[in-house]
């Protein structure tokens, strides 16, 4: 597959699908967690969101290296917890 978007001067650039993708979803603003493991085939965009039970869901679509082949959709939830690090206070008035 070959996809192409038109830059800023008007011309045609060869594109991927996990950039367009990323590109929409910062462009509307949506929390990122977008990475790849070095030695790896694969990459991946991650829309993160908090939810009201406490915890953080985090929405992987995963591709092979090209950018272009979808491998799979993952979703993950974690505990947010609350860490105070008393030792490390200051006087502030």
């Amino acid at each position: 597959m070959e996809l192409y978007f038109k830059n800023s001067q008007g011309q045609l650039e060869e594109t991927t699908l996990i950039q367009i993708l990323s590109k929409a979803l910062k462009t509307a603003n949506f929390e990122m967690d977008n990475g790849s493991f070095e030695g790896e085939n694969h990459k991946w965009v991650g829309v993160v969101q908090k939810s009201k039970n406490k915890t953080q869901v985090v929405t992987n679509v995963t591709f092979f290296a090209d950018g272009n082949t979808i491998t799979g959709v993952h979703v993950y939830e974690t505990p947010i917890i609350k860490v105070v690090d008393e030792e490390n206070s200051r006087q502030v008035v």
